[in-house]
């Protein structure tokens, strides 16, 4: 809106990938790399953001409370009770904790994430809106990988919701619990 530009706020205010929303002093690491010749780096909190990785004017927009460097810190199971009026926002976090990646926090970095943890993010929207008239052929290379005895059950069960909606599911995988 024009109250938003006038106070400098735009598309890129929630972002701290580019300017407008991140903090300068960091470039939105939320850290100072210093590197040293013979040494291994050193890497020290940002002193400008705190580590928050955003500029001050951005973490000074708050929604029931927090702002978006503590929502970010929030894990998915977390996040479901904060999001409970937000339905759109709910059911697309409820898949993900169905697929026993609860315990990731909301602003969990791509680069980080294990091989089955990027394959279960990549199965999420699917489960969101499985339709039964297409036929999708799903092959997932050891997607258990890291997860508790709890947690893979919870993959399987959503595996099998696919297959029941008609679609392929081929798995390789070592987890003797699971072939």
């Amino acid at each position: 809106t024009d109250q938003d530009r006038k106070h400098g706020f735009g598309p890129a205010t929630f972002s701290f990938n580019v300017k407008g929303g991140r903090c300068e002093e960091c470039a939105g690491d939320g850290a100072i790399v210093t590197q040293l010749s013979f040494m291994p780096d050193v890497e020290v909190t940002c002193p400008a953001c705190k580590g928050s990785r955003y500029r001050e004017e951005t973490l000074e927009v708050t929604w029931q409370g927090p702002n978006i460097a503590v929502v970010l810190k929030l894990s998915i199971e977390e996040s479901v009770c904060f999001f409970k009026d937000q339905r759109p926002i709910v059911r697309k976090l409820e898949i993900l904790h169905e697929l026993g990646l609860g315990y990731l926090e909301l602003g969990h970095a791509a680069t980080i994430l294990s091989g089955g943890e990027a394959q279960r993010v990549k199965l999420a929207p699917d489960l969101g809106k499985m339709r039964r008239d297409r036929h999708n052929l799903y092959i997932l290379d050891e997607p258990t990988t890291g997860l508790h005895l709890a947690d893979i059950q919870r993959l399987l069960d959503c595996l099998r919701r696919l297959v029941e909606a008609g679609h392929s599911v081929v798995v390789i995988e070592h987890h003797l619990d699971v072939i």
